[in-house]
């Protein structure tokens, strides 16, 4: 009983926040429209997450996450223009209007070969073989000073112009046979993913040191990156 009372009111201090009901692949107007009728309504959420699908320039619709093309821009972290014309500046205000926090979802370092930053700056990234398809995963070099930079910018831009009070970082793919082909072009195995690390930790202390109120909600298809 002790245990399961200090685990409650562990779990007292975290946010309640829904999922789902906020994913992002809908337009702003409904997202809107959803928080509006949670504050209305007194559901009690502290936090309004805004999850995957956000961005891109896909146009076919994505009501939630099993429909749509969202998972086809990954890499590509503008708000989609054809969903979100206001760039997310009204649903991340409509969670301040009603007191909620606003939670963003990103995936910074996975890109699809086609994404913008691939094409246009393809050293940053490191892929698990010499021509990737379409469905494999590019791993953004976070031990390359460009690609660390194009990061913290992308990511401190979106916190800065939104107010974005957590950020959610999810991680869905397999590093390795990325690190491990871009060790065997310079023959010293496990200099990448030293490097990846290193810079991944310090971008979190750089997010840290300029929005210090900042709550990083660290992911990875479920947590197995912990």
């Amino acid at each position: 009983a002790t245990s399961a009372t200090v685990t409650f009111q562990r779990l007292r201090r975290l946010p309640v926040t829904p999922n789902q009901v906020f994913w992002g692949g809908v337009t702003s107007d409904e997202l809107v429209k959803h928080i509006d009728f949670a504050a209305r309504e007194k559901l009690g959420f502290d936090c309004a997450w805004v999850d995957a699908g956000w961005y891109g320039r896909f146009t076919t619709p994505s009501p939630n996450e099993f429909e749509g093309a969202w998972w086809m821009d990954a890499g590509d972290w503008r708000p989609n223009p054809n969903f979100h014309p206001d760039g997310m500046a009204d649903v991340a205000d409509a969670a301040h209007r009603n007191g909620m926090k606003f939670l963003l979802w990103f995936e910074i370092e996975r890109s699809l070969s086609k994404s913008p930053v691939a094409t246009e700056h393809p050293d940053w990234s490191l892929w698990p073989n010499e021509k990737p398809g379409p469905r494999e995963a590019g791993l953004l070099d976070l031990g390359n000073p460009a690609a660390w930079n194009w990061a913290y910018e992308t990511l401190a831009g979106h916190i800065r112009r939104l107010g974005v009070d957590c950020y959610r970082q999810d991680f869905n793919m397999q590093p390795l046979g990325n690190w491990r082909h871009a060790d065997a072009k310079d023959g010293r195995k496990g200099l990448h993913e030293a490097r990846h690390v290193m810079g991944l930790y310090r971008l979190w202390d750089a997010l840290l040191a300029e929005f210090p109120g900042l709550v990083i909600d660290n992911c990875a298809s479920g947590g197995r990156r912990i």
